[in-house]
């Protein structure tokens, strides 16, 4: 790329970057490595998911909206010389200005891509680690599950935090996923917060690949995850019922089913109100409640632990399902109509309540705790 100074550099990477469209340029991870545009250190080798068929409370097979994996691919870092590293999900682009789409939450689906804006170019001299990952910023789930898991690749791939300049890291989007980042062992002098608007110029990145597939999580993430957070507390019988009042899409009848909650001896818990998640999802014996990010921390969940979710008919992705086989949980689904239907093809989150049926969700906790 031409250009020297800070101006030559914002107008090359605002080139590459274009205005908010597809990728115009971009490479499979493979195909960069194999021109010498970037070096593949191997990390983990690929991998079988293991998920038995989910139990679904009414009967019936749950119909996912998105692929359940069956295998995971090979994972390792990949190391780029003259990169760069586009706002706060920082996808990798070689020096010649190719996008690696793999190495994202989209993989494979390019044409889903929207590329950021770039206002401005940071320049980092030395090696930059990239924990940045798309939505990590944003949602709770994608910070837990997509980033953090990110360091493990690096770990495993015979890097050391201690050899690192710089660490690209997601603005933690609450104070208890602040309090877990400070778990990760990351030198906070090193840390450099992925930022909307901004290309980050290392001298050479390391950008681990994403740690497994989208809304599929293999076995060594909740392992790894409990690794960072240990100790951990042992199951201590607590029943808790994830709420998601107050956001969006939540059980529109929750006050409705409040009695059925308190009769199986479960407590109405209130992420937001709660900086130990990870503590306290260690120390249930049952989870229950809708599909939300909060669910996310199952990942810390000891196995055997029981898990309901209530999937909304309008949302039913497998983040959970796939997390809670991965933690060796006891799953099982209680499928809940939404108040609406996004058309076909829609992307991204349900914005439409559910209602839960008191009655189904009476059994279905029934033969969850107390039942055969």
């Amino acid at each position: 790329m031409s250009g020297d100074g800070p101006a030559g550099l914002r107008g090359a990477v605002r080139a590459l970057l274009g205005r908010g469209g597809p990728p115009r340029k971009w490479r499979a991870t493979a195909d960069a490595v194999a021109r010498g545009e970037a070096v593949w250190h191997p990390a983990r080798p690929a991998e079988a998911a293991v998920c038995a068929p989910a139990a679904v409370h009414g009967g019936g097979v749950m119909e996912w909206s998105g692929p359940v994996a069956d295998t995971f691919p090979a994972l390792g870092v990949v190391e780029i010389a003259g990169a760069a590293l586009a706002g706060p999900h920082g996808w990798a682009f070689t020096r010649g200005g190719h996008l690696l789409p793999e190495l994202t939450w989209f993989g494979g689906d390019v044409a889903a891509m929207r590329l950021p804006r770039s206002r401005e170019t940071e320049r980092l001299r030395g090696v930059c680690l990239s924990l940045a990952s798309d939505s990590a910023s944003r949602n709770y789930s994608h910070f837990l599950l997509d980033a953090l898991p990110r360091l493990g690749v690096f770990l495993d791939a015979g890097f050391a935090l201690s050899a690192m300049d710089h660490v690209l890291c997601p603005v933690p989007p609450s104070a208890n996923a602040e309090r877990i980042l400070g778990r990760a062992g990351i030198d906070p002098a090193r840390i450099v917060w992925a930022r909307p608007g901004v290309s980050y110029r290392p001298d050479v990145a390391l950008v681990p690949a994403f740690p497994g597939l989208r809304r599929n999580v293999p076995a060594w993430v909740p392992a790894f995850l409990r690794g960072m957070m240990a100790p951990l507390p042992p199951p201590s019988g607590r029943r808790l019922w994830v709420t998601r009042r107050g956001g969006q899409r939540t059980i529109a009848n929750e006050a409705e089913i409040e009695p059925v909650l308190a009769r199986h001896g479960f407590e109405v818990y209130e992420p937001g109100s709660h900086p130990d998640q990870p503590e306290d999802f260690a120390s249930a014996s049952v989870v229950a409640g809708p599909h939300g990010a909060a669910l996310s921390n199952l990942a810390f969940c000891a196995p055997e632990t029981a898990v309901l979710e209530v999937v909304p008919s309008d949302h039913r992705y497998p983040h959970y399902y796939s997390l809670s086989c991965a933690a060796g949980l006891r799953y099982a689904c209680l499928p809940a109509p939404s108040a609406g239907t996004r058309p076909a093809g829609t992307a991204g989150p349900s914005p439409f309540d559910c209602t839960v049926d008191p009655v189904a969700l009476d059994d279905a906790l029934w033969r969850l705790t107390d039942g055969p």
